[in-house]
């Protein structure tokens, strides 16, 4: 068994955050229920958003990183018609003004976010300028000028329903894309103040709502652990090579894979990207190609899948 303030085997867990809570008050949470010292999670989620949240145990936060790359989707209501400082539902009104346009218009201006497109974060973000989080310098009146444009990717973008002064839409993108962000510009675009009104992260790559779990259901667990999965749940679509005992222990001492190793062992090496796993099917470490060589990406400690 694990003692309490002890980390066990590193676990990945799928949450359903809440409206109200902050992501780190869901970790907090996770660290209480499990008894983990060391809790992350991968994509923020706004205190008036919902939806899902992945969340690290123990040395599985080191993987976290690799959870945020997948596409995000997102059911994201716009209000036109107001705008706010945060750009979300919760923020001082800033601008107001009576709505009049046509579906086609929306749909119009919908279509002019969608590829590759430069977008300002909000102010009251958590990017750093100059060693402080934006939002500190907003509040303080020390941020001066608006943060600088950052190139990001939304996939599409769905109408999924608009009765005026509200819009509902499907958005998917890449990492770093502001949903508040979007609705400000979808309004300014149409010539009105907006923000976001709700929000909803429906998936992070494969991990959608149909896997995630209430915090409830973690309050009231008898065995918490049945509702995480392992690691190497994170990189399920990879090819993987399942090694020896000798060669986990020469991929942890550092040795770095080589192409005929890993084809070797029966990987697809297309992805750009493989899982390393020991006899018993446990994550050992991922590999990634680079300037047409192999190396390690990641190794867990042996002691990871230790069940203490």
């Amino acid at each position: 068994m694990k003692r309490r303030g002890q980390d066990g085997p590193p676990r990945v867990l799928v949450l359903n955050k809440p409206v109200g809570p902050t992501s780190f008050d869901m970790v907090r949470s996770v660290r209480r229920c499990t008894g983990y010292r060391k809790v992350g999670h991968a994509g923020t989620l706004d205190p008036f958003a919902s939806g899902v949240l992945i969340l690290g145990l123990g040395s599985a936060t080191r993987l976290l990183r690799f959870a945020g790359e997948g596409e995000k989707i997102y059911r994201l209501t716009v209000e036109f018609g107001r705008g706010t400082d945060s750009h979300d539902s919760t923020g001082k009104t800033t601008a107001e003004a009576s709505v009049d346009f046509s579906e086609q218009a929306l749909r119009d201006a919908i279509g002019s976010f969608c590829g590759t497109i430069a977008q300002r974060p909000p102010r009251l973000s958590a990017i750093h300028v100059d060693g402080k989080r934006a939002y500190e310098l907003e509040r303080r009146g020390e941020l001066l000028a608006d943060l600088a444009p950052r190139e990001i990717h939304i996939d599409s973008i769905e109408l999924l329903a608009f009765e005026a002064p509200r819009a509902v839409l499907r958005v998917r993108c890449g990492g770093g894309s502001y949903m508040r962000a979007l609705a400000r510009d979808l309004g300014e675009s149409l010539g009105y103040p907006a923000h976001a009104a709700e929000l909803v992260r429906e998936a992070i790559g494969r991990f959608g709502l149909e896997m995630a779990h209430g915090p409830d259901e973690l309050e009231t667990a008898a065995q918490w652990s049945a509702l995480t999965l392992g690691p190497g749940e994170l990189f399920a679509g990879l090819p993987r090579v399942v090694m020896s005992d000798e060669d986990c222990a020469l991929v942890r001492q550092g040795r770095q894979p080589t192409e005929d190793w890993l084809l070797a062992g029966g990987a697809d090496l297309a992805r750009g990207r493989v899982v390393l796993l020991d006899a018993a099917e446990q994550l050992v470490a991922l590999a990634e190609t680079a300037e047409g060589r192999w190396r390690l990406e990641f190794v867990l400690p042996e002691t990871a899948h230790a069940t203490g």
